[in-house]
């Protein structure tokens, strides 16, 4: 029995043992994969710091050098630099936007294109002559690598003033009318050889006195900075002017700012009021009282529509500031004559104080579609291929009407309104009437809504469509046609004349599209009909261009996505496409203003 027992317990202990053992090296192994994991995330390259050479599928953007340190530079010196950018991928690494982040750096030639395999050269300009010390330029490189859609590169490096002025500018703060303050600043020689500084002759100007005096010879100096009486109520400003006989900084500027604000200040000057705003409002007034003495604030009333305007007066310290709250009632109209806030103190110089309340036109809450500038002008032209391979010419004149309906495959209105628009497509093709419909992608390639060729030609296929689809991710046309808002719908006229734009798809759209489509087949023109769906003739305005004769335009109505008629005059712009136009927005918003 002792035997057996033994041994069964050497064995469940030999079990115990191996156990442990074995949950040892699973944990060994488990934190030995998140810590490749860690390393493994912590290798991918940063922004503004070189990067790791790595190759993967898809365009892949290398920066060979994406932080470049001038070292210590003598200010006025014009730096160049040029980076280097490699595409480690399998495809095309397309350059979208090269921004600098200020304007003392010049970006100079770069590639729009790297293949896969090649290193694109990006050249940089910097001035540094408002450069001070330490710097840091960022340039920002947009690209279509999924992974690295915007690359940082850093220009960066420390400017030497060959005499620096410590600090650079005399500021006085706040000052009362009858105080006099002083600020002393170092002028120092940093080029290690004696140097003729002095003031220039219009040194001392207005409220500002400057004096120079010479602490170590050729070497260092004082500019002392003297803000004293008279003063202009506001700001004063003036700029001292050291010279110095060095060739490449021959002249030094120095700015002196004070802020000296009225005996008894107002603030606002004016209240400002929007006409015809539907709810009350509260707009509030600050009294302050800069001066020695205490000035009490008396009474507050308006020079009109006392009835109308109520005002509350809050004390924050007494005979010296106060706060108003004047409260303005819906629908306030100010009268013809004006109506000010009037303020009653016990001073004996300014016993009454006014501030006008001016009236101001309510912004319009109208969405600005600019599309439908587009309506009665002629149609930029431009050739395009469909993914089918087909050539398309778009604008000029043609025996067809043409629908061209501009779309995002991320639009939750687009997807409800591309199978009305399919079947008319299908319906127009049964008919053998002549009129294509042509859909025009134009989903951004990168972005919070970037979508990949095969993505958006994958919404195609599960939207079942047939109808030509043309891809436009660089708004070849979307750009030239005005496109801000998706879905928008053009109608080309034979003549090659914009006949009808729709933007947004309201509830019954496609019927308007067919209509519009028959009657421009049937000879008529719609801006002479005075309709987009309908719309009767307001009046006629002259619209000039260059280039072009003065013509009589109609005004016709523009259907929007709401059902709203917004009757506006046309004008006429250049028909020519412009592919380089640069692009006001990276990616037009949907009505619906959400994605799908």
């Amino acid at each position: 029995m002792n035997c057996v027992s033994l041994k069964e317990g050497l064995g469940a202990s030999s079990f115990r043992l191996t156990r442990t053992i074995a949950m040892g090296l699973a944990v060994t192994f488990l934190f030995a994969g998140v810590a490749t994991a860690q390393t493994a995330d912590e290798s991918a390259p940063k922004a503004g710091e070189k990067a790791v050479e790595k190759s993967g599928s898809g365009p892949v953007a290398t920066p060979l050098d994406a932080t470049h340190d001038f070292g210590k530079i003598w200010t006025g010196e014009d730096l160049k630099h040029t980076f280097q950018i490699k595409n480690t991928g399998s495809e095309v690494l397309k350059i979208t936007k090269v921004k600098p982040a200020c304007g003392c750096t010049k970006k100079g030639k770069h590639p729009d294109e790297i293949a896969p395999g090649q290193t694109g050269e990006f050249s940089f300009g910097l001035n540094t002559k408002k450069l001070h010390g330490n710097f840091t330029k960022a340039i920002t490189v947009s690209t279509n690598d999924p992974a690295h859609e915007s690359l940082t590169l850093k220009l960066v490096g420390e400017v030497q003033h060959f005499v620096e002025v410590t600090p650079s500018a005399a500021t006085f703060g706040r000052l009362k009318p009858d105080s006099v303050s002083t600020k002393t600043l170092k002028v120092l020689n940093n080029t290690g050889e004696n140097l003729d500084i002095k003031l220039a002759s219009d040194a001392s100007e207005g409220c500002f006195k400057a004096e120079l005096s010479e602490v170590v010879p050729g070497k260092e100096y004082e500019l002392t900075v003297t803000a004293q009486p008279p003063y202009n109520s506001g700001n004063n400003r003036h700029m001292i002017k050291l010279l110095t006989n060095h060739p490449q900084q021959k002249e030094i500027q120095v700015t002196c700012l004070a802020l000296v604000p009225q005996r008894l200040e107002l603030r606002p000057d004016n209240l400002r009021v929007a006409l015809g705003a539907k709810t009350q409002s509260k707009r509030r007034l600050r009294f302050t009282n800069n001066g020695d003495d205490p000035v009490n604030l008396l009474s507050v009333t308006s020079s009109a529509d006392s009835e109308q305007l109520l005002t509350e007066v809050k004390t924050y310290q007494e005979g010296r500031s106060y706060e108003i709250t004047v409260t303005i009632p819906a629908n306030y109209a100010p009268p013809k004559d004006g109506v000010s806030i009037v303020l009653n103190t016990d001073d004996k110089e300014t016993p009454k104080l006014e501030v006008p309340i001016v009236a101001t036109e309510q912004r319009s809450r109208t969405p600005r579609r600019p599309a439908t500038e587009m309506l009665g002008q002629a149609a930029p032209t431009g050739k395009f291929k469909t993914v089918a391979g087909d050539e398309v010419n778009i604008g000029g004149t043609s025996d067809e009407v043409d629908v061209l309906f501009f779309y995002a495959s991320w639009c939750g209105f687009c997807k409800k309104a591309l199978p009305e628009v399919e079947e008319l497509h299908k319906q127009l093709q049964a008919s053998g009437k002549k009129a294509k419909i042509y859909a025009i992608n134009l989903d951004d390639r990168t972005g919070r809504r970037g979508r990949t060729e095969e993505q958006t030609l994958q919404h195609y296929k599960d939207m079942k469509l047939s109808m030509p689809l043309i891809l436009d991710s660089e708004k070849k046309a979307g750009r030239p046609f005005k496109v801000t808002s998706f879905p928008t719908m053009f109608v080309v006229g034979q003549t090659g004349t914009v006949e009808a734009v729709h933007v947004g798809a309201k509830a019954g759209f496609e019927k308007e599209l067919a209509k519009e489509i028959d009657d421009l087949l049937a000879g008529k023109k719609l801006t002479d009909a005075g309709h987009v769906a309908n719309a009767n003739v307001a009046s006629r305005t002259k619209v000039g261009s260059k280039g072009m004769a003065n013509l009589e335009v109609k005004q016709s109505k523009v259907v929007g996505s709401k059902g709203r008629d917004d009757v506006r005059p046309v004008t006429i712009k250049s028909n020519e496409v412009q592919p380089g136009t640069p692009e006001k927005k990276d990616a037009p918003e949907a009505e619906s203003g959400k994605d799908e």
